[in-house]
């Protein structure tokens, strides 16, 4: 198996999936170290779970994490990722850009192969009483809980000397350890997608004080806070900050087989091209359609925050390149499971992979130096969007031509 795909956790604890079967690998370390004390992973509880290949939102990277456990991700991946989106105005969004993936409120319909249930927080506590004892019972029931939670609670949350406030975040619940005390539960930490452990005292903290205010970006606002649109996005936000987040998700494999969903796939390719969202409404785009840009209308709208960044010579929020990489990546995975053989595509998908990340490497530095390279690195962007049209209308002529016409192919 390749490298990167063998992940060690913080709790020494190799999970992988070969042929359909799931392997639980414990490492105990042996030694001397009067610094570091090491888990014993036999003493842990959990469900099993992988650092999934792309991360990108918490949510997506939960169901990854669970379906590429269990060997069934790729199908609904390259099913999926296939239409980036972005708000037209990022500069007050926090969360502003990532891929449309279908039916997103509805779970069962959007992720076939994951059975989700539904619970509130009053039932927990009046069936269960503690949440740490619900949460428990559900990984006895091979059920994984994604929460909204309190990240103030989490060390690994923070940089060390970080100031600290309260930041609700959502993560999953996989496992727990009795004799430690703690429960395991999976999140973005310090930008890394990974597993780390908590207190139950902690733990119930976090979670009683979720909806606690958090982070509202009105110390990032510059003198255009007076501006209609971002004094009606902040007179809203505390508003929608409160209402999220109360739900529990439980979420469990079901027997369903994995399938390539080859009509969502060629309409996912028809919005990009046309820079819409026709196929599926989602939660962003039901009352602000037109603050929000798909597809190909993504990469002229993401064009125009670099400018005004480099022109600025303001920091570049690498986000954007980062699904862009994504998208390029998952491109190549797509080809790889249709047997796609045209080779005009194969050789302008790698060319896109290639650009991709290269205009991320370039940025990261970018931002460091804030050297003068603007006009190169608009000329690759401007090369890269040319190719990515081209891709996608090519993998929309393939779709309807071998698969949509033929689907027992």
């Amino acid at each position: 198996m390749p490298k990167s795909e063998l992940v060690l956790d913080d709790n020494f604890t190799l999970q992988f999936s070969y042929k359909g079967i799931s392997f639980q690998v414990y490492v105990i370390l042996f030694g001397k170290n009067s610094n570091k004390q090491f888990t014993d992973s036999r003493s842990l509880t959990r469900l099993p779970f992988c650092i999934p290949t792309v991360c990108n939102y918490p949510f997506f990277a939960t169901v990854l994490g669970i379906l590429e456990t269990h060997n069934c991700a790729k199908e609904w991946l390259i099913s999926n990722y296939l239409l980036p989106w972005c708000h037209k105005e990022p500069c007050v969004v926090p969360y502003w850009v990532d891929f449309r993936f279908g039916e997103e409120e509805k779970i069962s319909e959007w992720c076939p192969l994951l059975n989700i249930d539904i619970l509130s927080r009053d039932f927990i506590e009046r069936e269960y009483g503690s949440p740490i004892d619900a949460f428990k019972h559900f990984i006895s029931q091979n059920r994984y809980a994604y929460i909204s939670y309190n990240a103030y609670y989490v060390d690994d949350f923070w940089s060390k000397g970080e100031h600290r406030y309260p930041y609700k975040h959502q993560c999953l619940v996989l496992g727990y350890d009795d004799k430690q005390g703690h429960m395991l539960i999976a999140d973005f930490f310090n930008g890394i997608y990974k597993t780390t452990k908590i207190s139950y005292e902690n733990f119930i903290l976090a979670y009683d004080t979720y909806n606690q205010t958090n982070n509202i970006p009105q110390k990032n606002l510059t003198d255009e806070a007076n501006d209609q649109s971002k004094t009606e996005y902040l007179n809203n936000l505390e508003t929608l900050e409160l209402e999220y987040g109360h739900e529990i998700k439980l979420l469990s494999l079901n027997q369903n087989s994995p399938k390539i969903d080859y009509m969502l796939m060629y309409e996912l390719t028809q919005d990009f091209i046309n820079g819409t969202d026709t196929t599926i409404y989602t939660e962003y785009s039901i009352n602000m359609q037109d603050k929000l840009s798909f597809g190909f209308e993504f990469f002229i709208e993401i064009r125009k925050y670099l400018q005004k960044c480099m022109a600025e010579k303001t920091h570049i929020n690498l986000k954007p390149f980062y699904i862009i990489q994504i998208f390029n990546h998952v491109m190549k995975i797509r080809a790889e499971i249709l047997q796609i053989n045209n080779q005009h595509f194969l050789a302008e998908m790698d060319e896109a992979l290639k650009y991709s990340s290269t205009i991320l490497y370039t940025l990261m530095k970018y931002n460091i130096k804030k050297n003068d390279i603007q006009m190169k690195i608009l000329e690759k962007y401007d090369s890269l969007t040319t190719l990515e049209f081209s891709i996608v209308k090519e993998l929309s002529n393939i779709l309807e031509a071998c698969y949509l016409q033929n689907p027992s192919l």
